[in-house]
């Protein structure tokens, strides 16, 4: 975070100013002064309010900074669409910025994470349809493998049972004794 917010200070000091007519020293405090209450609200993890106050600092002072630091508020917010157009739009300023391979890093991740939230959402639209796969105690093979172990089981147990003698034995070293 520290290194966010010091490129934040180098691109608010040393950016171009804003050649609307307004008053660029105006601008630049209104922007230093959202982006701050921005800062320590992303610190205390209020992204919404963090971001409302960088967008408001980058209304106020236009900058490569203010579109990162957008983008991790939205990225924080679960918002992956809008974080990667923001990361993209600070990757358009800023294409060697500091932090320009971990953003480009961050887009690859969030594309992925995209697309494997859709493949998951249309697997349930799929399951909800009922074109998903099928449960396993509707599978035929299931069935057929606990009817094959119960006669198996069956088959042990009448085997082992129909093979004792009917009257019972006792062995010594003086012979077999049977009880009547």
């Amino acid at each position: 975070m520290l290194r966010l917010a010091s490129l934040c200070v180098v691109v608010l000091c040393c950016g171009p100013a804003r050649a609307e007519g307004l008053s660029a020293g105006a601008d630049r405090e209104l922007a230093e002064r959202n982006f701050r209450i921005g800062s320590e609200r992303y610190e205390e993890t209020d992204y919404r309010a963090a971001l409302d106050h960088f967008e408001r600092a980058r209304a106020a002072y236009p900058s490569s900074a203010l579109d990162y630091n957008v983008a991790r508020c939205l990225d924080r917010l679960d918002r992956p669409d809008e974080a990667i157009v923001e990361y993209q739009r600070y990757l358009a300023k800023s294409p060697r910025g500091a932090s320009a391979d971990d953003v480009r890093e961050r887009v690859r991740v969030l594309r992925e994470r995209i697309r494997l939230l859709a493949a998951e959402q249309e697997a349930r639209l799929r399951v909800a349809r009922g074109e998903g796969p099928r449960p396993l105690y509707k599978r035929w093979w299931l069935w057929t493998s606990i009817a094959a172990a119960a006669a198996t089981g069956v088959a042990i147990g009448l085997g082992v049972g129909l093979t004792r003698p009917s009257t019972p034995s006792a062995s010594t070293d003086y012979g077999t004794v049977r009880f009547p």
